[in-house]
């Protein structure tokens, strides 16, 4: 017995490609990326819990210099070595 194809229906046909649309063909680099996901808020409070943490461990570190409070800017500048 031979089986001839047979579609089923219209929900088996593809008839738009999922693709980047909009603002995000714009974004070119990972942290263009990553900024277009994560807000200002998320930031500030990750650099937050990262003094809360230096403060916790400041014991352990040589120098006053390595135990400083670190900053929105200085979160910045540490993704865009990345």
């Amino acid at each position: 017995m031979k089986y001839a194809r047979v579609k089923i229906g219209e929900q088996n046909v593809i008839k738009q490609l999922p693709a980047v649309m909009g603002l995000e063909k714009s974004l070119k680099s990972p942290l263009d990326i990553l900024l277009r996901f994560f807000d200002q808020q998320i930031f500030t409070a990750r650099v937050h819990f990262t003094n809360k943490n230096t403060e916790a461990r400041s014991g352990i570190y040589a120098t006053e210099r390595d135990a400083h409070e670190r900053d929105i800017v200085e979160m910045m500048a540490l993704l865009r070595q990345a």
